[in-house]
């Protein structure tokens, strides 16, 4: 029996860990089209790799993307949806920080198939149909191909920066094409 805790917190924690190098990454490639301010998760990570939050996203003077506003309000919708389809209360709360992770990522991924991102998937088989994952396992860019190996490396390596960057702070913003960013994809 302990043999299969052991091998399900194994699994948990690389995918928790794709999954928060996978955001990092998009923040990344997000970066390339315009400044991105991020907070990291309420709480500490013991096990893996803290998934970091995008607050907001400034394209430009006049396009802002008030990333985390619509985040909540996407979890709001869901955990009503939920109650709604008789699924208690208390289990649509705690489903909501995983689908949290979910909705980030997709509007991340949503975000950058407007700027020209293609993205091969591995669908996941979610419970919950209004919810579901597609993990990005190749990340396509003009002439640039990211695999899982490198969607991994150059994600931990952002999470990691932004981390450092952000210290005690509430949050960080990382101007256009920042360096500090852009220097791990070379």
């Amino acid at each position: 029996m302990e043999t299969i805790k052991c091998i399900d917190k194994d699994r948990y924690k690389r995918n928790r860990n794709y999954q928060s190098a996978l955001m990092a990454f998009y923040i990344g490639l997000m970066n390339k089209h315009g400044s991105v301010e991020v907070m990291k998760q309420a709480g500490r990570t013991l096990v893996a790799l803290p998934f970091l939050q995008v607050v907001r996203i400034q394209l430009s003077e006049e396009d802002t993307v008030d990333y985390h506003e619509f985040i909540e309000r996407r979890i709001k919708e869901i955990v009503t949806f939920e109650v709604s389809t008789n699924v208690p209360l208390k289990v649509a709360l705690l489903r909501a920080k995983k689908n949290r992770i979910i909705e980030s990522l997709n509007l991340m991924q949503d975000l950058l198939i407007e700027y020209g991102y293609y993205f091969k998937e591995k669908k996941s088989n979610r419970k919950v149909p209004k919810v579901r994952i597609d993990m990005s396992q190749i990340v396509f860019y003009h002439q640039k191909v990211f695999g899982s190996k490198d969607i991994l490396r150059i994600g931990e390596k952002i999470c990691k920066l932004v981390l450092q960057k952000i210290g005690t702070k509430y949050s960080v913003i990382f101007p256009m094409n920042d360096l500090s960013i852009q220097s791990i994809f070379m």
